[in-house]
């Protein structure tokens, strides 16, 4: 381009022509046309009427393993003895005048509990997280490692 068109072009000066976007369009027109002929000749292929039954042929069949669950049965059933205890426990501390009241023993239930934490005075509750929390990452850890080996 010459310095006196690019300084047209910059200021906007030039003007297309009236029929310039007509040209343009039968350009692409003429392009579109073009495309759908080599597209036309060049259909696609059918596969083979075997293909299913090659690639079918080539998959491996792997062995499904086993379900193993993360916690075993021996934990849960030590979970629920744990539970069934300490219900059991509460319950036995009842007082015999109002054992017949739901309400004494759920406050039975709850002074257990209170009891409980205050035999260990020298832990605060965030201690106890803590170390819950700490105990938990352990528990993952190792269950980890038995699932990757």
């Amino acid at each position: 381009m010459k310095k006196d068109d690019k300084n047209n072009v910059k200021k906007g000066l030039e003007k297309p022509s009236p029929d310039f976007t007509k040209n343009i369009m039968q350009k692409i027109d003429a392009e579109e046309v073009a495309i759908g002929n080599v597209l036309s000749k060049h259909s696609l292929e059918s596969p083979s009427t075997s293909f299913t039954d090659s690639i079918m042929a080539n998959i491996e069949v792997r062995q499904l393993t086993p379900y193993k669950p993360v916690i075993s049965k021996y934990v849960w059933y030590g979970l629920a003895a744990t539970f069934i205890g300490l219900i059991i426990f509460t319950f036995a501390n009842t007082t015999v005048t109002n054992q017949t009241k739901l309400g004494s023993r759920l406050d039975n239930i709850t002074e257990t509990f209170q009891s409980v934490f205050t035999g260990v005075p020298y832990l605060s509750y965030s201690a106890m997280a803590i170390l819950g929390i700490s105990v938990l990452l352990l528990l993952d850890q190792k269950f980890k490692k038995q699932r990757i080996s």
